[in-house]
């Protein structure tokens, strides 16, 4: 991945890649294309449904346990990174089923792909 630099007053360098640049500054023409919307409401009502029925706000809820981030933090993680980049999010999710990059969570790994995959698009929209 080739990093394009941005450099801003205040902002020091800011590494992005080709696609992120690229994303933002579509967004900032408001020409995101329609794939990156956020999820619709019955989409996002299912993710919130499936985050109760997986037991996530178990270990991510308002007072997370251990180290686990809470999951208003996670969705302003990832509402930066993946962000709003499907493929990202797609690696993302897999990441997460496999516990890549992260203590292993059993209950990370009962999750499908697509289960996480729904998870982390409503976080990144948002969600929490």
């Amino acid at each position: 991945m080739n990093p394009a630099r941005c450099a801003g007053p205040g902002w020091g360098w800011l590494r992005l890649s080709r696609a992120a640049a690229v994303a933002w500054g579509l967004a900032a023409l408001g020409m995101a294309p329609a794939a990156w919307a956020a999820p619709d409401a019955a989409t996002a009502a299912q993710a919130a449904q499936l985050a109760l029925d997986k037991g996530c706000y178990g270990c991510h809820g308002a007072t997370p346990r251990g180290s686990a981030p809470s999951m208003k933090a996670l969705s302003e993680q990832l509402a930066h990174k993946p962000g709003a980049d499907p493929s990202a999010q797609q690696s993302y999710a897999q990441r997460l089923v496999r516990c890549e990059g992260m203590t292993r969570v059993g209950a990370h790994q009962q999750l499908s792909v697509e289960e996480a995959g729904l998870l982390v698009r409503w976080l990144a929209a948002g969600g929490h």
